[in-house]
């Protein structure tokens, strides 16, 4: 027996007794030649016993290629430098790096990454490399093209134009198009035409070889000089689901259907026709993969890189949505105009010292709180319509990220909007809210915590937001918002906390030009805010400390706090910062995320006395001065419900509220 090197190919020369030594090694027959051979040096080094002098130099150079490809394809970071706008502050993390680097070396490349570790802004960064880019045609599921059209805006470097395909607008005469699979047919002749790059977003959709969906993409992407593709699950089902991936992207590989059947999905006929169903060689697929076309990596692998929560925004078109979300916004726009009206009233009272009416006054602070409370109620009302209108869109985005993660947290805020999600998806899916019984209660936590047939809990913000565990998932998606940051970060922690090991990611679905697609920036932003503050090594360098007797001063004197003066009809002068104002703010919201509006003796949340003024604080924006100050005397007292972190802001803020009182200042 002897192992050779002829041009790219090892050839296993043998006896017709030895056959089974190269089937071992799973060489391929040359029936025209007569010998054993194959161009993979995976498997040509289970035969390096055998080999020449001169292969066995090949197979060591050829191995070493081998691997290092292989790490590529598993990279967690990357020396290249990668272009990305100048007033960009955000970076790209290591393995996007790694990722970027893998495809940039490529004619096509699949990004199989799974979900939530960022295949967008590593498809935008092979562009950001791709010289004398003129043209794009990006292929999206309908629920990501706005995202996308914001990633590019955000992350692309070339100064290309950008616009979104609809069904009643048609093509936009821009460089980089984006367009969703489900109008791809009406507007076909229009594509058909040579792109600089396509990609093609969750690929996956194109795994049925026989759908016109999948013969229409494949059509327009072959005319492309390069091909992207993205998906989190390259093999969904079975690996006959592949092909038309890899067929498409390496084509002078997979060029042999029956032979890529055969070998990877088991081919047979069963006596009624050809059983593609089956699975076999699954290692060696997934090696050429990562040689040829894929960089995939998992977050368990990379997650030191990973922040504990990746939160993302998925804004959704307005299509069929117009009419809810106008209705949104008149009622909103009327609101402000009717308050801002009365404020203006409020002020024009104040400024008239010299025949200031008090009765008058106090009148309209009593009109301006009704209005607001009815503005409140409305604005909720019509939210709660846009919400049910879009039940539909957030099912549909939910059993396409099924195909991606094992399970799936919902959280919502009103139970029609619950219950209509569990009722699609039947048995797979368990809810929670408020009103069920203990009992009832657990029994959902725990079917989602341990069957693995249920798929999805769907549970309130409110009643399911505390007190649970949910970590059999690690991905969180919020169907509603809630006003207050806090309330969302305790319902995200049911899948962040002991006994999950995955990065957490949090989506909120939205609709374009809703109040919760303005609202969710905000939030989402200040919950960054706080969470690099709760974050923040706040230990003291011992080193650096060189007096000891100023510690004193950071004792916190209870009483002096209980003692402030009441402050509603005080302007007191600043003695807060911003940061000391929204610290304070965070401690009454995290109380309020605790509170059931002082019903259940659970010796949580405010006291009956305190839940008006709680729930009014935690609901502002931001707080002023005054209610800083009268916040914080409230919230002192439910310092034990806090973490270590919250107090120690909390801590530092009594202290200063004392120098300020000492010193006369309030």
């Amino acid at each position: 027996m002897k192992l050779v090197k002829e041009n790219d190919k090892y050839i296993f020369e043998c006896t017709y007794q030895e056959r089974f030594t190269a089937k071992e090694a799973k060489l391929r027959w040359d029936k025209n030649r007569k010998v054993w051979w194959t161009d993979e040096v995976n498997k040509a080094v289970k035969l390096s016993a055998y080999a020449t002098d001169e292969a066995l130099a090949t197979l060591v150079t050829d191995s070493e290629s081998f691997n290092a490809t292989l790490n590529e394809s598993m990279a967690s970071d990357s020396n290249l430098v990668i272009p990305k706008p100048e007033n960009l502050s955000d970076n790209y993390l290591p393995f996007q790096k790694a990722g970027i680097e893998y495809g940039s070396k490529r004619k096509n490349v699949l990004i199989a990454d799974e979900m939530g570790l960022g295949k967008t802004i590593q498809a935008i960064g092979i562009l950001n490399l791709t010289e004398n880019l003129k043209s794009v045609l990006v292929i999206v599921p309908a629920s990501l093209k706005l995202n996308w059209k914001k990633e590019i805006e955000k992350w692309l470097v070339p100064n290309l134009t950008i616009g979104v395909a609809t069904s009643k607008d048609g093509i936009p005469r821009t460089d980089i198009v984006i367009i969703n699979y489900d109008i791809l047919k009406k507007y076909k002749e229009r594509l058909l035409k040579s792109w600089d790059v396509v990609i093609i977003d969750e690929c996956h959709y194109i795994k049925n070889a026989k759908t016109q969906r999948s013969k229409l993409v494949l059509e327009i992407g072959s005319l492309a000089d390069q091909r992207i593709l993205l998906t989190g699950t390259p093999i969904v089902n079975r690996p006959k689901e592949l092909w038309n991936i890899v067929s498409f992207l390496a084509p002078e590989k997979f060029n042999n259907f029956w032979g890529f059947h055969k070998y990877y999905c088991d081919a047979h006929h069963n006596g009624y026709g050809y059983d593609f169903d089956g699975a076999k060689n699954l290692d060696e697929l997934q090696i050429l993969l990562r040689q040829l076309i894929m960089v995939r990596r998992l977050k368990k692998d990379i997650l030191i890189e990973l922040p504990a929560k990746l939160r993302q925004i998925i804004e959704i078109p307005l299509n069929g949505f117009a009419s809810v979300v106008r209705n949104e916004r008149e009622m909103r726009l009327q609101s402000e105009e009717v308050v801002e009206e009365m404020k203006r009233k409020l002020e024009e009272l104040k400024e008239n010292k010299d025949d200031f009416d008090p009765a008058a006054y106090d009148e309209a602070v009593k009109e301006l709180k009704s209005e607001r409370s009815y503005a409140f109620a409305e604005i909720a009302k019509a939210r709660h319509e846009t919400a049910l209108a879009k039940v539909p869109v957030v099912i549909d985005y939910i059993k396409e990220v099924l195909e991606n993660d094992k399970k799936v947290v919902v959280f919502a805020h009103h139970r029609d909007v619950i219950e209509a999600i569990q009722e699609s998806l039947g048995s797979k899916a368990v809810i929670l809210y408020g009103g069920m019984n203990e009992i009832k209660k657990e029994e959902s936590v725990t079917r989602f915590q341990n069957d693995e047939n249920v798929k999805v809990f769907v549970g309130s913000i409110q009643a399911a937001g505390v007190g649970i565990t949910l970590t059999a998932a690690s991905h969180v998606i919020f169907a509603e918002l809630d006003w207050v940051p806090g309330n969302l970060s305790q319902a995200e922690d049911r899948c962040h906390r002991i006994g999950q090991t995955d990065s957490v990611l949090v989506q909120h679905i939205v609709l374009e030009d809703s109040i919760d697609s303005l609202l969710a920036q905000t939030i989402v932003e200040k919950q960054e805010v706080i969470d690099e503050a709760m974050n923040k090594d706040q230990r003291i360098e011992v080193s650096n400390i060189e007096e000891n007797t100023q510690m004193s001063d950071s004792v916190i004197d209870v009483a002096s706090v209980q003692n402030i003066e009441r402050v509603e009809n005080v302007t007191p002068e600043a003695i807060f910062t911003d940061d000391q104002k929204a610290n304070i703010h965070l401690a009454i919201q995290t109380v309020q995320g605790y509170c059931d509006g002082a019903r259940a003796q659970d010796g949580m949340g405010f006291n009956r006395l305190d839940v008006a003024f709680g729930k009014s604080l935690a609901g502002k924006v931001q707080l002023t001065e005054r209610q800083a100050i009268a916040g914080l005397r409230m919230v002192w007292k439910y310092r034990r419900q806090l973490n270590e972190g919250i107090v120690e802001n909390l801590e530092s803020c009594v202290t200063i509220a004392k120098r300020a009182k000492e010193e006369g200042r309030i």
